[in-house]
């Protein structure tokens, strides 16, 4: 089905590609509690964070950072927002903050800890849904840790270590106590890339789903909010199929297709658990599967979590450097879904929104 002709009706822009800003990674969370969202803005000698009212597209700074005091690789910043508390977990430069916005979009900076050993580039911190605690990655040589920051003592403590490259930590929503992990590197070599941590069913890690001959390429898994379970994409670059979005459960193994694609990229899923929306890896209506023919765009589409039906929602841009990917996101209600448009020449980049085409 073609969806060129209906490639913007409804788009709202709630920056310009000048402001370049852009969201949260699909597996945290950027909304606050009252509607109005958190958004990174890369600007020349500056990272901040700022946040956004939707309505009013007002931008209220929270906090900047200059590139000098950054690593080197560090050309933007990845960040995490309290579902229940609003507090802002970021890493920045060899620092882990905890911002706490107030009520009117203002934030007040507190230092917590220094990370002595810190990933060669931006990371991606995890704060828990109440705001007590953030993970972060450290790495030295060989070991790669995953540490956990205490908000109420400021005591850090390693939760555990990896002996291969771990990343992308995140806490489940729906409970806590279980922790996200990513065995990051290729996906076409790294069969165990889909990982969680518990203390009590899984101290040193499990692997979630290992892809050894089945034909499917996961990654960029992220956790649900309504029941303990992690969505997670296998990629059309995968030989077997069916390709698309998959949901795992940690404490059975058992992972089952939700809706099938031969483009899909990254995947998030509404707070109610009702919605999935993926990005695309090039026009979803163009023959071919993952990068083929992928050109410079990305299509999002809406899926319905329990029958798999897609309803096409945009076609954006995209650039081949973050944060310039879609990364589409559900607000809270799951009314809208927000997303990252690159400009065509891929420098700029906006964050829009589209009514969820389930929902009206």
């Amino acid at each position: 089905m073609s969806v060129e002709g209906s490639l913007v009706v409804g788009l709202e822009a709630l920056t310009d590609f000048s402001d370049g800003c852009y969201l949260a990674y699909p597996h945290t969370n950027g909304f606050m509690q009252d509607g109005r969202l958190v958004v990174g803005r890369v600007r020349p000698g500056f990272v901040d964070l700022e946040v956004l009212d939707p309505h009013t597209r007002n931008l209220v700074p929270l906090k900047s950072f200059p590139e000098e005091e950054l690593q080197e690789s560090e050309k933007f910043l990845w960040f995490d927002v309290a579902l229940d508390d609003d507090r802002v977990a970021v890493c920045a430069g060899n620092w882990v903050y905890c911002l706490n916005p107030s009520k009117t979009g203002l934030g007040v900076v507190k230092y917590r800890h220094r990370n002595q050993f810190p990933p060669p580039g931006g990371q991606l911190p995890s704060i828990r849904r109440d705001g007590l605690s953030i993970l972060f990655e450290c790495r030295e040589s060989r070991r790669y840790r995953m540490n956990r920051l205490d908000l109420d003592s400021d005591q850090v403590r390693c939760v555990v270590e990896f002996e291969w490259l771990a990343n992308h930590f995140q806490y489940s929503p729906f409970d806590p106590g279980w922790i996200g992990v990513a065995h990051e590197g290729a996906t076409e070599t790294v069969n165990d890339r889909v990982w969680a941590v518990h203390s009590g069913e899984a101290a040193l890690g499990k692997c979630l789903f290992d892809q050894t001959g089945s034909g499917l390429y996961l990654g960029h898994e992220r956790w649900c909010f309504d029941r303990l379970s992690c969505l997670v994409v296998a990629y059309g670059e995968s030989p077997g199929g069916p390709r698309g979005v998959y949901e795992c459960f940690p404490r059975s193994g058992e992972m089952h297709l939700v809706s099938e694609g031969d483009r899909d990229w990254h995947v998030n899923v509404s707070v109610d658990g009702r919605w999935v929306v993926v990005d695309t890896t090039g026009p979803s209506d163009r023959a071919g599967r993952g990068w083929q023919d992928a050109g410079q765009v990305s299509d999002i589409l809406v899926i319905c979590r329990r029958s798999g039906e897609r309803r096409f929602l945009a076609r954006v841009g995209r650039a081949k450097c973050h944060p310039r990917h879609p990364h589409p996101a559900f607000s809270r209600d799951g009314s809208w879904i927000y997303f990252n448009d690159a400009d065509p020449i891929g420098e700029g980049n906006r964050v829009c929104r589209m009514r969820n085409p389930f929902t009206f």
